[in-house]
């Protein structure tokens, strides 16, 4: 909860302090992944976005970017170790990957925390599309199968 607060303090800083010059134009999202990036381009389409909100979502996005990219490298720099025990390694690996998912899930608690409700509504049903609860595997006819087919995808 407190690197949430702090986290959304920092974008709300950066974007109101007139005390450091900062371009107020755009925010650079070339370092983002590509589905990222269409997630970006799809709120500004579907969503009225404010000035405001044209450049704190896309600040969220590069502020979590760069901390789950972090996290990914010393993950990397872990699997490699060849002197650490297998059991800790997995146990180091495990917790980073928890670590991601929790930097995801603030980083998109934040996105709606700057939505209007009504935006923050079309964010969650047409741009952020929960994944279905049941998850099932095996050879079956992915076409009638109420799982695989969503609304968007169905003939």
């Amino acid at each position: 909860m407190i690197r949430l607060l702090c986290a959304l303090s920092f974008c709300l800083l950066s974007l109101f302090s007139w005390a450091q010059p900062m371009q107020r134009d755009s925010v650079d999202i070339s370092m983002l992944s590509a589905q990222d990036q269409a997630r970006l381009k799809s709120m500004e389409t579907k969503l009225n976005l404010s000035e405001q909100q044209q450049l704190l979502i896309p600040s969220i996005f590069v502020h979590y970017h760069g901390l789950i990219e972090d996290q990914k490298k010393i993950m990397s720099a872990v699997a490699e170790q060849p002197s650490v025990n297998e059991e800790e390694r997995l146990k180091d690996l495990n917790m980073r990957s928890e670590f991601v998912k929790k930097l995801r899930e603030e980083r998109d608690l934040n996105i709606e925390l700057a939505l209007t409700p009504e935006q923050k509504d079309i964010y969650l049903t047409q741009i952020k599309i929960a994944k279905p609860q049941v998850l099932h595997f095996g050879v079956h006819d992915r076409m009638n199968c109420p799982v695989c087919v969503s609304p968007t995808t169905a003939p």
